[in-house]
């Protein structure tokens, strides 16, 4: 390992394993089945957020709210966008050819 370019030396950081303080109701609550995604508590919890977070951000239009991870909302935005650009590009291509013949 080479020294850092101003002539100092790295510093090293030790991460201990610490407990984490949690309150028994969410314990409770995690040890409730989750309710399924197309079930009528789950469209009913999903109403009652989307309509707080409309609240929370101060807005009238529609909050988007995805139940997936982080990966499902990044293939959501390159689906959504490859769709459009190919509506785009085809529109686009009709448009040379039409223009060609």
């Amino acid at each position: 390992m080479s020294l850092p370019s101003n002539g100092g030396s790295y510093e090293t950081t030790t991460i201990y394993a610490r407990t984490t303080e949690i309150l028994q109701r969410v314990v409770t609550a995690m040890a409730n089945d989750m309710p399924h995604l197309r079930s009528d508590k789950f469209r009913n919890m999903f109403r009652d957020v989307s309509r707080k977070l409309k609240a929370f951000f101060k807005t009238k239009h529609e909050v988007l709210t995805l139940t997936a991870s982080g990966t499902g909302a990044m293939e959501a935005a390159v689906v959504t966008l490859l769709r459009l650009t190919r509506s785009s590009l085809s529109k686009a291509g009709s448009l040379v050819s039409f223009g060609a013949t």
